[in-house]
């Protein structure tokens, strides 16, 4: 909306205010972006200008404006220039100036130099003038603000906002305030309606006085004489009535103590159900994880297997390899030697013979050679499976002395060794340069419980090779010594000294949120639960404050206990993960849990007993893996020597078929033509490697085979036992739900019991406490009654043989027939008539003095009725009106949240996100729908913490356009945001102040790159001289 007053903040100075001695801020362009380290009194301006213009001290960190005062000062002056559209051509200039004191405050404004107001009232008319809403929380958004609207969950609590946001809510309380004030008219018309019944009764009561006043006086006598023996009636049977009420009380102590004692039979039966289910439940994990063990180890095993198998198929795809190269060679050969020449009619029958002897020897040399194929086989599987030993064998020796020199390092650990001998030679010539570097990080590190050395060295991540500094000179240096030795990982970290700093109470207030996290933790969970802050808390201060900026080190868990870190996490207590002491990784990703093992490093610089006692159950583990490959490969050797004696048998006998084919072939060679050349000899050669290399595939396709087998095998034995494990799991969740429902059943009954138990007890004090109560008030009752008929009996004590109903009933009888009379208004005496005095006059005075105030009365009736009749039409007029607008305030709500809605959507556009507000204005709840891509559900609660808080400045802005205010003040809004996502914010930001008339003032800790120069300005404050 536009600003029609023109107005805009010129400064503002501080004196005494918070931490500033004084400051003097100057705002010269329509946004001002307030940048500077945390404690650089940013917030301040903010504060002070919500002091000036009318926002509660409880809504800005404090209680009361005197606390705002700055330590040991006695006052504290806040001092704004506004520069306001005037009535000529030149702007005024408006100077507010606030004076706090612990007593009271001052207020002094003046209008271009001369005194224009002094008091709150006069500040709250300017205000009110100018259009300066910073009670508004879309013009004036503190930390504690931003945080609760950018990340909030409760769909009525952001309604409730749009509504405070678009002064609706104004809109509505004004109404509201209509409505009572009709209410209070209405009520006065109802008492003057009263009042006119009474003035009409009370002239009844003039005009028919004198007429029964005698009647009355007899009838008082015989009462008065009855009310006498009514009295010493009545005292005689309330003393009856407090002895029985007695009697009955006894009787209830009685039922009392005995259901007491029934009530602490329940609860110790509760005590007993609740021991058993939690056995049960301890019985149901410990089935479930020997289940799991037992799994890991069928899938350990598949793992190696299909490790073997990739090295099979690799050797299978060589060999085929091979045998492709060695047809190319044998077809090569026989296209260079040609087709074999035909021979005469006379050689063939001559080679007939010859060739029928070949051919049986030939036959009974295949059988042979096949024999020996198979043992060659059966050879080659065994030395590849001894080879395969051999390699296990030396990966495991290797591995071994890996661990040893571990170990051998764990037991002369140097911690400086970790970071490696360039590191150590830098960090030598750092102290040599006395450079004041606090590092590295690790080195500064002390763990309580060395049994979370590891997942405490995990979680600090790449931190451990951090340094600490206060000067950016510091820090060229520093980097230029890590240049020279070249280190190339390290991180540099520049803060403010830790004594300049120790008024922020980081470590104090971590360790709070760190104990109250952990009791929070033990209150669900019986597991004890640690933090890395609590087990490096005696650390370096600074290294600790440090690390607790970074990583937030108050909320990373240490637990043992998987189960109860699944719990806590679902339970939100405050952790942000787990670390167990493996260490494996238990966190939230999105809306899922994830478990993982993290990375750990061969070399460890937090070494624990814990770690070296694992690494030497490791390398004993290592040594009988070798002792049964040494004894399985022995026994590969005594069989792979058996095959070769067979195989060697059946070379001889081969030898003796080759001879005899060979005397054959020489006859058939001298009736061949001369075939002995080159070629032939390799082309033979060549066949017989091919034949070769298919034997050797032949036996590796066998070893593939036997290695699928056990695949499948392993797969089939991870189904069987996945399908026992289904089944024993229904079995066992049948039976722990048979026994979780029969105890819960019995738990039920006997809480039932004891909720009707404690129900009975309450009801039974109560009666009691009643009859306490009853009983006090008969004896008071028997004492004041018995007072009464002594003083009514002049002292004498009166027996009474009629019974107090009797006597009761005759006073009643002539009490009626007196109230016949009496309950008119011409029964009162003169003083209780209205405008009557109790002057005794005698019958002539008193029916003048009737008769006058018998003509009053009737002319106060006549001008009551008139004043009634002309309220009842105004009434009609202001109902009508009330109703024409709720009918406007409910058609501005939906022209509002249209808006809204379509200002919403253009701006999650810029960020090529789709946007949409849902409202539901007959529920008062809005919802905010965001999707970051296609696939995405919308829900608000899938984003991350920037897309979600990049949202929520969305909707904030959707609604700047709907409101007039000269000006508006964010601080810190980005703190959950990203890069990214703050960028593409403060981008839309300056675009919305852009099309809006209004001055926009951001206060944030990060700073501002290449803003706008046209309508920015950047002022970065310093850290103030406390």
């Amino acid at each position: 909306m536009r600003n029609e007053t023109g107005c805009f903040l010129q400064n503002i100075q501080l004196v005494n205010f918070m931490c500033h001695d004084n400051l003097y801020v100057a705002f010269t362009k329509k946004v001002t972006c307030l940048v500077g380290n945390n404690g650089s009194g940013k917030s301040a301006i903010m504060i002070a200008l919500g002091v000036l213009f009318g926002v509660r001290a409880t809504a800005m960190r404090g209680h009361s404006y005197k606390q705002y005062i700055k330590t040991g000062e006695d006052y504290s002056v806040i001092r704004v220039e506004l520069k306001v559209k005037g009535e000529s051509l030149q702007p005024d200039v408006i100077v507010i100036e606030k004076r706090l004191s612990p007593e009271s405050s001052r207020i002094r404004i003046t209008t271009n130099g001369e005194a224009s107001g002094k008091t709150q009232d006069d500040l709250n008319a300017l205000i009110e003038q100018l259009r300066i809403n910073l009670r508004n929380p879309l013009c004036f958004l503190t930390q504690d603000q931003a945080k609760k609207i950018l990340k909030a969950h409760n769909l009525k609590s952001i309604y409730s906002f749009f509504k405070s946001a678009t002064d609706i809510e104004n809109i509505e309380n004004n109404q509201i305030h209509d409505q009572l004030l009709l209410q209070e008219i209405k009520k006065s018309l109802e008492a003057a309606t009263t009042r006119q019944a009474n003035k009409e009764k009370t002239l009844e009561a003039v005009a028919n006085r004198l007429e029964i006043k005698d009647a009355i006086i007899s009838a008082e006598e015989s009462i008065r004489r009855l009310k006498v023996e009514y009295a010493w009636g009545r005292a005689h049977q309330e003393e009856k009535r407090r002895i029985a009420a007695e009697r009955e009380r006894e009787h209830m102590l009685n039922e009392y103590a005995s259901k007491s004692q029934e009530k602490k039979n329940n609860l110790a039966k509760l005590e007993e159900i609740t021991g058993k289910l939690s056995v049960l439940a301890q019985k149901k994990n410990s089935l479930q994880v020997r289940r799991q063990d037992r799994l890991d180890q069928i899938k350990e095993t598949l793992g190696k297997n299909e490790r073997r198998k990739v090295e099979i198929l690799k050797e299978l795809e060589q060999s085929e390899y091979d045998i492709e190269q060695m047809k190319k060679k044998v077809s090569r050969i026989e296209q260079i030697l040609g087709r074999p020449a035909e021979t005469s009619e006379d050689q063939k029958k001559s080679e007939e013979s010859l060739e029928a002897a070949l051919k049986e020897l030939n036959n009974e040399k295949n059988q042979n050679e096949k024999e020996q194929a198979q043992l060659a086989v059966q050879k080659a599987q065994t030395e590849l499976t001894i080879s395969k030993v051999h390699k296990e064998i030396e990966s495991l020796e290797q591995s071994s002395q890996k661990k040893q020199l571990i170990l051998q390092s764990y037991k002369q650990q140097s911690p400086i060794k970790f970071y490696g001998p360039a590191m150590e030679a830098a960090i030598a010539e750092i102290k040599a340069q006395n450079l004041e570097v606090t590092g590295p990080i690790g080195l500064e590190i002390h763990v309580k419980d060395k049994k979370w050395s590891r997942a405490t060295e995990s979680a600090l991540g790449s931190c451990i090779f951090g340094f600490i500094l206060h000067c950016k000179n510091v820090k060229a240096r520093l980097e230029g010594i890590f240049a020279k030795h070249k280190v190339h990982r390290y991180q540099i970290y520049v803060t403010t000294p830790h004594a300049i700093r120790k008024d922020d109470r980081i470590l104090e207030k971590a360790l709070k949120v760190s104990q109250s996290i952990m009791q929070q933790a033990s209150s669900v969970s019986s597991s004890p639960v640690t933090t890395v802050l609590a087990q490096i808390q005696d650390s370096n201060p600074l290294v600790v404050e440090q690390l607790i900026i970074l990583l937030g080190i108050e909320k990373i868990g240490l637990l043992d206990n998987r189960q109860s870190a699944y719990t806590l996490l679902q339970k939100k207590v405050g952790f942000e993960f787990f670390l167990t002491p493996a260490p494996d990784r238990i966190q939230y990703i999105g809306t899922s849990l994830s478990d993982m093992r993290c990375t750990v490093r061969e070399k460890q610089l937090l070494v624990s007993q814990e770690s070296e006692t694992e690494l030497l159950h490791e390398i004993e583990k290592m040594k009988e893996q070798q002792k049964e490959l040494f004894q399985r490969k022995n026994t590969l050797i005594a069989s792979s020597g058996e095959i070769q004696s067979a195989l060697a048998s059946h070379h001889e006998k081969q030898a003796l078929i080759q001879d005899r084919i060979a005397e054959l072939e020489e006859e058939i060679k001298r009736r061949e033509t001369m075939q002995t050349d080159v070629l032939e000899i390799e082309y033979k050669n060549s066949i017989q490697m091919m034949d070769a290399a298919e034997k050797q595939k032949v036996s590796v396709a066998e070893t593939y085979k036997e290695v699928l087998h056990e695949i499948a095998a392993s797969q089939a034995e991870i189904v069987r036992i996945l399908e026992e494990n289904k089944c024993a799991q229904e079995r066992e969740e049948a039976l722990h739900k048979k026994e979780i429902k029969q105890y819960t059943l019995e738990h039920e009954n006997i809480t039932q019991a004891s909720q009707e138990n404690e129900a009975l007890l309450a009801s039974l004090q109560r009666r009691i406490d009643k009859m306490n109560s009853h009983l006090e008030m008969l004896h008071k009752e028997c004492a004041c009654l018995r007072d009464t008929a002594m003083d009514l009996s002049s002292q004498h004590i009166l027996h009474v043989e009629r019974e107090p109903n009797e006597i009761e009933g005759e006073i009643i009888s002539l009490t009626a027939k007196s109230y016949a009379y009496s309950s008119q208004p011409a029964l009162h005496e003169m003083s209780q008539i209205e405008g009557m005095d109790s002057t005794i006059l005698d019958e002539e005075e008193e029916r003048r003095v009737l008769l006058e105030k018998k003509k009053e009365l009737e002319c106060e009736i006549d001008r009551i009725n008139m004043l009634l009749q002309e309220n009842q039409e105004e009434i009609e007029e202001i109902e009508k009106g009330t109703l024409e607008r709720v009918r406007k305030r409910e058609d501005l709500t939906y022209k509002i949240s249209n808006s809204s809605i379509r200002n919403f959507s253009d701006l999650m556009s810029m960020r090529e996100y789709s946007g949409s507000l849902e409202f539901d204005h007959q529920k008062e709840v809005l919802d905010i729908r965001v999707k970051v891509t296609e696939a995405s559900k919308g829900d608000k609660n899938s984003l991350s913490g920037g897309e979600r808080s990049f949202s929520g400045l969305c909707f904030l802005l959707s609604l700047w356009p709907l409101i007039t205010s000269p000006l508006r003040i964010l601080d810190e809004f980005d703190v959950f945001m990203d890069a990214l996502n703050r960028k593409a914010a403060l981008n839309l930001i300056f675009e919305t102040a852009r099309r809006i008339d209004t001055q926009v003032i951001i206060i944030t800790p990060l700073g501002v790159s290449n803003p706008p120069a046209d309508i920015c300005d950047v002022i970065t404050l310093k850290p103030p001289v406390r």
